[in-house]
């Protein structure tokens, strides 16, 4: 019993073996109940991947490989979406290894994930740049990811000496 309250003292231990059958972590819940006593509970959550990302274009129409040809200049717009997933993933936009966008939004009433990229300028940079969505529930298995690669024509640069 404790000294102060009166209420008996427990001891708590818990052991994760592993994070195998898309066991991904625990809830945990405070419940008081009518006698002022507070009891914990855990409970395993259970994880479902997400759906492999689908890249459409302005149109709407899925899009993979390398994408129709911008001009210098163009500005690019792409929209992903995943399906399903516990929790729902987190939709993350990257261009080579850089992170360039992570607003998404959950469809309501839906499984459904979205981000839409909007690049204003596209550059001779750009040129056969690999764009990458990412969808990702949790951090222990890898995200699924879709990518696309941008074909460009670059304005010719003239220069008479």
């Amino acid at each position: 019993m404790s000294a102060n309250s009166g209420l008996p003292i427990c001891d708590l231990e818990i052991r994760i073996q592993s994070f195998e059958d898309g066991l991904c972590g625990f809830a945990h819940e405070t419940i008081p109940d009518r006698n002022a006593r507070i009891s914990q509970s855990l409970s395993p959550l259970k994880c479902l991947p997400p759906g492999k990302p689908e890249i459409k274009d302005n149109l709407g129409k899925n899009v993979q490989g390398v994408i129709r040809t911008y001009n210098e200049g163009d500005s690019l717009y792409l929209i992903c979406e995943s399906q399903g997933g516990k929790p729902p993933p987190t939709l993350t936009w990257w261009r080579g290894p850089a992170l360039i966008d992570d607003t998404f939004e959950v469809v309501t009433s839906s499984t459904l994930v979205r981000n839409e990229l909007q690049l204003e300028t596209l550059t001779r940079r750009d040129l056969m740049t690999e764009i990458t969505c990412q969808a990702s529930n949790n951090n222990v298995s890898a995200p699924i990811k879709s990518s696309v690669s941008l074909d460009l024509n670059c304005k010719l640069k003239f220069s008479f000496h």
